[in-house]
């Protein structure tokens, strides 16, 4: 068992001619502290994310270190930074998979920090047809801020597929 954790970025400044250097919103960041309370809780999955990935945009890795902030390596297992990924910008959720099946076996838990529409892509294509559930819980679209965490047996990350994984959690914050 894996767990792919796939959190899309806070709420942002309006968009502008520099998309890339869009800022979180005081909304966006009560957002991230409502994740980053959600992961201290012991009310999500274990275990937390060994690796974390965020998307080059200001506001994904706004989002990634403030949510992240009181988790990165403070607890065993618990990636001590974010890896701040270019390619990940404006990536196709099967851009990511493809990264993801070049783990090593040493990683039982990523966490991608990225944008919309890929990051709801990701989450619905990496859940298969043995979770309804999970489908219909991620059809109602990805929030701001939210965080999607999918188990999947990639047994090594190399087989990972689409339609294979389950939704363990969903974590949609609520500030305004």
């Amino acid at each position: 068992m894996a767990l792919i954790w796939v959190l899309r970025h806070a709420k942002a400044v309006a968009h502008n001619k520099d998309d890339h250097g869009r800022a979180l919103t005081g909304r966006g960041r009560r957002q991230c502290a409502e994740v980053g309370k959600w992961l201290r809780s012991g009310d999500c999955p274990e275990p937390l994310p060994g690796l974390v990935w965020s998307s080059s945009a200001i506001r994904a890795r706004e989002t990634a270190a403030l949510a992240l902030a009181d988790v990165l390596g403070s607890s065993p297992g618990v990636a001590g930074h974010v890896e701040v990924e270019q390619w990940l910008y404006q990536a196709h959720p099967d851009n990511v998979v493809d990264r993801l099946r070049l783990l090593g076996a040493e990683v039982a838990s990523v966490m991608v920090v990225g944008h919309n529409p890929t990051m709801a892509e990701l989450a619905m294509g990496l859940l298969g047809p043995a979770d309804p559930v999970g489908r219909a819980i991620m059809e109602q679209g990805m929030a701001t801020g939210a965080v999607a965490v999918v188990e999947v047996t990639p047994g090594p990350w190399s087989g990972l597929s689409m339609g294979e994984g389950t939704l363990r959690a969903l974590h949609v914050p609520t500030a305004r």
